[in-house]
C-alpha cells in the first residue's frame, strides 16, 4: 500500500491522507504494526526525511467492523 501511494504519487504533501484499517477482533498493536512498516519502508526503499515525514503525517485509524447495537426496545416471544 505504501508503495502505491508513492509510485503514484498521492502523497505529494498537498492533500491529508486518511486510512482507516478495518477489524474484527480488535489487536491494540495494529497502529504499531503499521508504524513499524513506515520505518521498514523508509529503511529499504532509502527515502529521505521529507519523504519519510509525508508517510508519518498519514491520517491512520483503527475502525471496527462490526457495531454493537442495543435496542431499548423490548423484543420478546408473547404468548397467545
Amino acid at each position: 500500500m505504501l508503495d502505491l501511494l508513492s509510485n503514484y504519487q498521492i502523497l505529494d504533501g498537498i492533500n491529508k491522507i486518511r486510512i482507516r484499517l478495518a477489524y474484527r477482533e480488535k489487536d491494540d498493536r495494529v497502529i504499531s504494526h503499521f508504524q513499524r512498516g513506515i520505518e521498514k519502508y523508509a529503511h529499504e526503499y532509502g527515502l529521505d526525511e521529507e519523504a519519510k515525514k509525508r508517510l508519518e503525517d498519514l491520517d491512520v485509524k483503527v475502525v471496527s467492523t462490526v457495531k454493537e447495537f442495543f435496542s431499548a426496545e423490548v423484543i420478546s416471544w408473547e404468548p397467545k
